[in-house]
């Protein structure tokens, strides 16, 4: 439920898929009337959908910055492993 000046509150916006954001923010832009409130609200649906956005992008980011974390791992063992089985070649010869 709305607050009683009109505008929609967190849990709302929370709640609100992507496209319903969207669907909200052309409805608003499509209103007449008090254009300043109506643009207010267009705001602070797309404030949501570009929270989310950048949510997104950081655990795209988060997630590729893990794999490379991992594959580093997997390189330097490999790369000791080989120089641990070369000192030992090199032992035996």
């Amino acid at each position: 439920m709305p607050h009683e000046n009109g505008m929609p509150t967190w849990q709302e916006l929370k709640g609100m898929s992507d496209e319903e954001l969207i669907r909200n923010i052309d409805l608003q832009f499509g209103h007449g009337g008090d254009e300043k409130f109506h643009l207010l609200v267009a705001q602070c649906y797309r404030d949501e959908l570009s929270r989310r956005t950048g949510a997104r992008a950081t655990d795209t980011m988060i997630r590729y910055t893990r794999q490379v974390r991992d594959f580093t791992i997997v390189i330097v063992a490999a790369t000791l492993l080989t120089l641990l089985l070369e000192a030992l070649c090199r032992a035996h010869f």
